[in-house]
């Protein structure tokens, strides 16, 4: 739709129930016009049978009349010489589907009056004036005028020589055989009106025609009005959403459609409620990331300036003790670094991987090798069930980090003199990796936490020990990365059981 104001032309804005309104209407439209032009094609039609139905049957009536005719003379001169009696016994058989009247008996010779001519138009006698007839009812030919059923019905002899009628028979007639003593003598032929004709068929079609219209312009409307009703209801949900949307972008994030509808525009609204929520949940991880972030950062930083304005002031020797708490910080402080930009990289799909046949098992024995001496500085025993083999496809060296932040977990948070158990079994394609270890335990409610990056139970995983919350983040990427799955669970040693599904080779 446009509008046109001066010389500029803008386009105008068409809401969507405009449109929707616009098709169901135009719709509407369409079928009702097709309906009532198929409904009056098809009434013509049956119209048109039902008369020349009636017309047959008046036909079929007359057939006794001239079966009588000619066997009251042995043959058809009488009809041949005299047209009008053709048209006399036409007559009598008057009357669309009636029954024949009773015939006189044609054994005796007619009157010596001659009928009256059915069409011949009257006649002065002498010099008397013609006498006034009263007008013929409504609808009734002129007796003046030829029938115009008699147009279409003929007699034929047996030879198929016309006796009344056109030389060949119509190609549409319908022919009736008649019959004297069990012998065909002749055949009368009728012939079906290709259209209406007569002025009551005509009328009568007519008035059905502006029946159907008042009714169609009825249902229009209607249909009109209920399509404009529809449209709004049906473009009202979308609106709220719409406003809905507008307050998020905004940032206001508790905005909800709460919609109960079970059609697809309450699919669509439950959706944009989850996407609400996902929206209000990464804000506030957002929120909790920059603390958090802000705060592990600050803390190697308030130290490494407190050492150095403890050697600027004299306060403490500059010697290797204190460089050494120097270059712990600044290892702590890289290593928070590098974990944040290795979890950022998991979560931007940026981090590498090259994904090779390994044996998952080796990867495994490997790592825990590799930091027994952790193990024993932690104080914890560790026992590993193993198969001697596990093929899977793999980046050999994200597994090990997988597998060393599992065991600095385990190390950084278990108390000394406990114990770490791992295992592994192979079940339907799949190795399952069980890591459990002693207390302390994990609270229930921070189980599905864990993995969530800087989240750490305070109560027992503290600061002090160095810890910054991030490599079971990491390690969960990683995991998600091979298409293996790692979820937390309250391990039977009194501490954490992380079980880890890896798909088989």
């Amino acid at each position: 739709m446009y509008e046109i104001s001066g010389p500029s032309v803008r386009m105008l804005r068409i809401k969507l129930w405009h449109r929707v309104f616009a098709v169901t209407a135009l719709a509407t439209l369409l079928a009702v016009v097709t309906m009532v032009l198929v409904q009056q094609h098809m009434f013509r039609r049956g119209l048109l049978d039902y008369v020349n139905q009636l017309d047959r049957a008046r036909a079929l009536s007359l057939v006794p009349g001239f079966a009588a005719e000619y066997q009251a003379l042995g043959s058809w001169q009488r009809l041949r010489r005299n047209p009008l009696l053709f048209r006399q016994l036409l007559g009598e058989g008057r009357g669309f589907g009636q029954p024949p009247r009773d015939q006189p008996p044609r054994d005796r010779p007619p009157r010596d009056r001659p009928p009256r001519p059915f069409f011949a138009p009257p006649e002065h006698v002498g010099d008397r004036p013609p006498a006034r007839r009263p007008p013929d009812p409504a609808g009734r030919p002129p007796r003046g005028n030829a029938d115009p059923t008699e147009r279409r019905v003929a007699l034929y002899d047996a030879l198929g020589t016309a006796v009344v009628g056109p030389p060949q028979p119509w190609k549409d007639g319908v022919a009736f055989a008649i019959n004297v003593s069990g012998q065909r003598v002749g055949n009368l032929v009728f012939q079906p009106l290709p259209k209406l004709e007569s002025r009551f068929d005509l009328d009568f079609a007519r008035s059905q025609w502006r029946s159907s219209l008042a009714t169609a312009l009825a249902v229009l409307a209607l249909a009109t009005l209920l399509s404009l009703v529809f449209a709004r209801r049906l473009v009202a949900p979308l609106r709220w959403m719409a406003d809905r949307a507008t307050h998020i972008a905004s940032g206001d994030y508790t905005a909800r459609v709460a919609s109960a509808r079970s059609d697809e525009i309450g699919e669509l609204g439950r959706d944009f409620d989850a996407m609400a929520e996902a929206l209000m949940r990464n804000r506030e991880a957002r929120q909790r990331w920059t603390a958090e972030i802000s705060h592990e950062l600050r803390t190697p930083i308030a130290v490494i300036r407190a050492e150095l304005d403890a050697l600027e002031d004299g306060i403490r020797p500059f010697d290797s003790a204190a460089l050494r708490s120097l270059s712990g910080e600044a290892q702590r402080l890289t290593r928070l670094v590098e974990d944040l930009y290795q979890l950022s990289l998991a979560d931007t799909g940026a981090l590498a991987y090259r994904f090779v046949d390994e044996d998952l098992a080796a990867l495994l024995r490997e790592a825990l090798d590799a930091q027994s001496a952790a193990f024993r500085k932690a104080q914890l025993s560790l026992s590993c069930d193993c198969p001697s083999s596990a093929p899977v496809r793999a980046d050999a060296g994200r597994v090990r980090q997988l597998f060393a932040n599992l065991i600095a977990n385990s190390c950084r948070y278990s108390d000394a003199g406990g114990r770490v158990q791992v295992s592994m079994r192979a079940q339907a394609r799949l190795w399952l990796i069980d890591w459990e270890d002693s207390a302390p335990s994990v609270p229930d409610e921070a189980l599905s936490r864990l993995f969530d990056p800087l989240y750490r139970v305070e109560a027992s995983r503290d600061r002090a020990t160095g810890g910054a919350g991030l490599g079971l983040a990491i390690a969960r990427r990683i995991s998600d990365a091979h298409g293996a799955t790692m979820i937390a669970t309250a391990s039977p040693l009194g501490g954490l059981r992380i079980h880890l599904t890896w798909p088989m080779a």
